[in-house]
């Protein structure tokens, strides 16, 4: 590769001049185009965090053509801002070359992420864990920061995976270590990640206090800053929807109302404002924006892991409790407590008094769904004659919700279920924030038998006005068919005539 010796103009580039980046700069500066493009190579992540993205692109697109063609990271980075790559053939580190295998693996890994794989990508994480304990040292990390920098892009990739677990370890391990020269930002944005993944686990008090450790944390210029702000924004509403704050959620809300605005995070702000939305009587609000992320194309197709379930959890969240859907791919866990919640609606309770499906559920599960799995249980419990026992789950889980912050599972009560309660301390609590935030809960009719999922389809292409013929076509079965389904629905829904029938689901709040 030639030597160019025509400078480059930096009097714009906007950075944060850690060690690596300076020298890079520098050379650049002079002319020498090469050394630097070494420099890039061996220190790529370090200057990848400090120099803003769009100026990075600037700067390599002033370099020769064939600038990258013997250099694997360097190679890697053009094509990650977007620039040309110049017939980069990458190689295969050695066996010994731990520091290579690692840069080979840890873009492997942000391809995955970024193509809706985490779990796949944690997979990979797990291949080279010795390598990251080897890299940081026993007792004093040696890695100038390297390894919190894995850290966090490892917390982040099991957050979207679902192992919340996993993700608050590797955050709160980051989150100690002292601010290293070459990566300044990256406790502040560990401390802001684990303030977040308090949040989604249904610890809204805990991360309060990650929230203020972060805002005692001094700024620094790299443009990792905004990302650090707009989790510490989503951690705060999140917060904000469980404390029952809802004053202050809904100025959140309107403050950045597109779940896209949060890149990698966007299921996580539309569970969020899902939740909010259906506590504050929007259900109608909430389906529609699942139905605009849809139309964006998220999640991306082959999406595994938690992110390839967050917008059908979504759904379920805003699905009224006797209408379950029989597509998506939700979560096991939400999908069991969309069930329970169906059996309570229907006036089921028999069926919700044991735990059948909890054993196959995720250890991480978030605190927010066991603690709605408990109180539907207990209210089972409560109304099929084991009063004292199911009345004792329900306020256990109360009195948990209570404790952590998270008091938005108060949605998953029936209105009969506080008059059971109210003459306990959680109760008369759960009563009176029910009252003041006017508080959704579930509407329980007793079925003579569950809806299955063809009579609720059938019921809802009922609702939109469309008759029997156009029931048919629409659902691709017999006229016969579709007079069955109905005859069956009436019957359980204790009716004989369509307007009865549309009557009778807006009682039960379809």
């Amino acid at each position: 590769m030639g030597e160019s010796v025509v400078p480059i103009d930096l009097s714009e580039i906007s950075c944060v001049p850690t060690p690596a980046t300076t020298s890079f700069l520098s050379l650049l500066g002079t002319g020498a185009h090469a050394e630097a493009v070494r420099v890039l190579d061996e220190n790529w992540v370090e200057i990848w965090y400090a120099i803003d993205p769009m100026d990075l692109k600037g700067v390599l697109l002033a370099l020769p053509a064939d600038a990258y063609a013997h250099f694997d990271n360097a190679a890697y980075l053009n094509a990650l801002v977007g620039t040309e790559l110049a017939g980069h053939a990458e190689r295969i580190p050695a066996a010994d070359d731990r520091e290579a295998r690692l840069n080979q693996v840890a873009r492997e890994i942000a391809d995955l992420r970024l193509s809706g794989r985490p779990a796949e990508a944690m997979a990979l994480v797990h291949t080279v864990a010795e390598d990251v304990r080897g890299l940081r040292g026993r007792l004093v990390d040696t890695s100038g920061g390297r390894t919190g920098i894995w850290l966090v892009q490892t917390g982040i990739t099991a957050l979207l995976a679902g192992d919340l677990t996993t993700a608050r370890v590797c955050f709160d391990e980051a989150a100690r270590s002292h601010r290293p020269v070459r990566f300044p930002f990256v406790q502040r944005e560990a401390v802001a990640k684990l303030a977040l993944v308090h949040a989604v686990a249904g610890d809204p008090n805990e991360a309060a206090t990650w929230l203020t450790r972060a805002e005692q944390l001094t700024r620094t210029d790299s443009w990792v800053e905004k990302l650090v702000d707009d989790s510490l924004w989503l951690s705060r509403y999140i917060c904000a929807v469980d404390a029952l704050e809802l004053d202050l959620a809904e100025r959140l809300r309107r403050a950045q109302p597109s779940p896209l605005a949060h890149l990698e995070f966007w299921g996580i702000a539309l569970q969020a404002q899902v939740r909010h939305l259906c506590l504050t009587a929007r259900a109608a609000r909430a389906r529609e924006l699942c139905d605009e992320m849809a139309a964006s194309g998220l999640p991306l197709p082959g999406s595994d892991g938690w992110l390839g379930s967050m917008l059908d959890d979504a759904r379920l969240m805003c699905t009224p409790p006797r209408a379950l859907p029989e597509d998506g791919r939700p979560s096991a866990a939400d999908a069991l407590l969309a069930r329970r919640r169906h059996l309570l609606a229907t006036g089921q309770y028999r069926q919700l008094t044991t735990r059948d499906g909890e054993e196959a559920l995720p250890r991480s599960m978030d605190a927010r769904t066991r603690l709605g799995l408990d109180l539907l249980r207990g209210q089972g419990m409560l109304h099929a004659g084991r009063r004292d026992h199911g009345r004792q789950v329900v306020l256990d889980a109360l009195a948990d919700a209570m404790d952590r912050g998270a008091l938005s599972v108060l949605g998953h009560l029936a209105a009969a279920t506080l008059d059971l309660i109210d003459d306990t301390e959680p109760g008369a609590r759960a009563r009176r924030l029910v009252a003041e935030h006017r508080l959704q809960l579930i509407e329980v009719t007793v079925l003579s038998s569950p809806l299955t999922p063809a009579e609720t389809r059938v019921l809802g292409l009922l609702r939109e006005g469309r008759s029997r013929q156009e029931i048919a076509e629409a659902s691709y079965v017999s006229l016969e068919t579709v007079k069955s389904q109905l005859t069956s629905a009436y019957r359980k829904l204790g009716v004989t005539k369509r307007a009865d029938a549309i009557a009778r689901l807006d009682q039960m709040g379809w």
